[in-house]
């Protein structure tokens, strides 16, 4: 099996989010519009939602078990489509699906690169496709995973990761997407997560406008770390919140001001991994 040239270099995760259930993968395809390489549906059984993190890189493989796989794929074909429409078929040379042979995405790096297949042939013979950020194009004939195996133990080279992003195949793992299930929760203040904690500080929570990977440890509320707030609910005189600031589990920012902690737009996470 492809997949188990990617698992022997990076280790699934314990517990996956939006794990695959096989018997709605025909569902699946039927939606999307085409059949989809077999490996494909096996990373969704096997890794679940997530991304493969190096220390300077982070490629995120769509689930396509997730709810948000067919909004993913729309998202990425509007994309391209008006880069078509503006370039012309010199600078973008491919089709975009649904039209035949068309791409299709399955992926996306942090540096603004994008991950596709070329839907020429039988979904198990589709090729990869790279577009980087200056809309250069590279062309790789692996399926999707025995791809990514190649990639990571340094026997293919990808011209828009360049070393020493991926240097060391022993530091690549696979983080889990923690904000993929709470997303579809509704969002709250960060007072209210407060409260719900005791009425402690010492917890975490995610912007749902900020970029994927991103996430804040919250110190404290109004200077205080713990004990009951001030005010009426669910605002409470709006204190001011301090918080670190992570971004894929680095720490960016330190002890930062928040005053924005009154707005609905928050969700309670776990912590992320090596944070």
């Amino acid at each position: 099996m492809a997949i188990d040239d990617l698992t022997q270099l990076v280790e699934p995760p314990k517990f996956l989010v939006e794990k695959g259930d096989p018997s709605i993968w025909r569902s699946i395809e039927q939606r999307i519009g085409t059949p989809l390489p077999d490996d494909f549906r096996d990373f969704g059984i096997t890794y679940g939602s997530g991304s493969f993190v190096d220390p300077s890189l982070r490629i995120s493989v769509y689930n396509p078990f997730s709810e948000s796989f067919q909004e993913r794929i729309n998202q990425h074909r509007y994309t391209l489509e008006a880069l078509k429409a503006g370039e012309g078929d010199e600078y973008f040379p491919y089709g975009i699906f649904p039209a035949p042979g068309g791409l299709v995405a399955w992926g996306h790096d942090d540096l603004a690169g994008e991950l596709y297949w070329l839907t020429v042939g039988k979904p198990n013979n589709w090729r990869v496709i790279v577009r980087d950020d200056p809309n250069e194009l590279e062309e790789f004939g692996e399926t999707m995973t025995t791809f990514l195996a190649k990639v990571f133990a340094r026997r293919i080279s990808v011209r828009a990761w360049p070393e020493p992003i991926l240097r060391d195949s022993v530091s690549i793992r696979f983080e889990s997407e923690v904000f993929a299930v709470l997303e579809r929760e509704n969002p709250q203040t960060i007072y209210a997560f407060y409260v719900e904690n005791g009425n402690r500080a010492d917890f975490w929570v995610r912007d749902e406008r900020s970029q994927v990977g991103v996430c804040y440890y919250v110190k404290a509320i109004g200077g205080k770390r713990e004990g009951p707030l001030c005010g009426i609910p669910d605002e409470y005189d709006r204190p001011v919140v301090t918080m670190d600031i992570y971004a894929n589990a680095t720490l960016i920012e330190k002890d930062v001001d928040a005053p924005h902690g009154y707005q609905r737009s928050f969700f309670r996470v776990e912590p992320p991994t090596g944070a």
